[in-house]
C-alpha cells in the first residue's frame, strides 16, 4: 500500500484528506509530534520516516494576513519549515515520488472584481502570508518541479 505523509494536518483539509486517502497508509505529522519550526527536530523527524510515496504539505501560518512587521512570523513558519522539510527529505535520499504543497490564492494579492485566477495570472502578494507562501511555491518549484503540485486555496473556514 503506499504510503502518504500529510505534514500539518489537523486543519480542515487535512481532516477531509484522512477521511477520504482509504487507498493510502497515512502517516500524520503535526505540531503535536514535533516544532516543525525547529530543524534539529526536522530531521530527527524524517530519519524515523519510512519511502513515502506522496507528501501533502498543509503547513502555514495563514489565521490572519499579518502586517509588515510580522514578516519573520510568516517566514519562519510557511517558508523556512518547507525549505528545511524538502531540504532533509533531499538530503537523505527520501524524496517522495510527488509533492502536493497547499498555497493560496492571495499570492494574486485581492484584486477587486476579479473572480477567478489562472496559471497565466500575475503574482502580487501584498501580505506577509502570501509573500512567504510564495517563497515556498518558488523554492519548491525550482527544486522538485518535475514531481511536485502546487495548490492555491481560497480562505477556508
Amino acid at each position: 500500500m503506499p504510503k502518504c505523509l500529510l505534514i500539518g494536518d489537523s486543519g480542515i483539509i487535512g481532516s477531509y484528506l484522512k477521511n477520504y486517502l482509504f487507498n493510502f497508509d497515512i502517516i500524520s505529522v503535526n505540531s503535536k509530534h514535533a516544532d516543525l519550526t525547529d530543524p534539529i527536530q526536522i530531521k530527527k523527524l524524517i530519519s524515523r520516516l519510512p519511502k513515502i510515496d506522496i507528501v501533502i504539505f498543509l503547513v502555514g501560518l495563514a489565521h490572519r494576513k499579518g502586517k509588515k512587521n510580522d514578516l519573520d512570523e510568516f517566514e519562519k513558519i510557511n517558508y523556512k519549515t518547507s525549505v528545511n522539510f524538502f531540504s532533509y527529505l533531499d538530503e537523505n535520499g527520501k524524496l517522495p515520488d510527488k509533492i502536493i504543497y497547499a498555497s493560496t490564492i492571495s499570492v494574486y494579492g485581492e484584486q477587486k472584481n476579479i473572480n477567478s485566477y489562472d496559471e497565466s495570472s500575475s503574482t502580487r502578494p501584498l501580505s506577509p502570508y502570501a509573500r512567504t507562501k510564495l517563497m515556498a511555491e518558488d523554492y519548491i518549484l525550482k527544486n522538485y518541479k518535475n514531481f511536485s503540485w502546487i495548490l492555491r486555496f481560497a480562505p477556508v473556514y
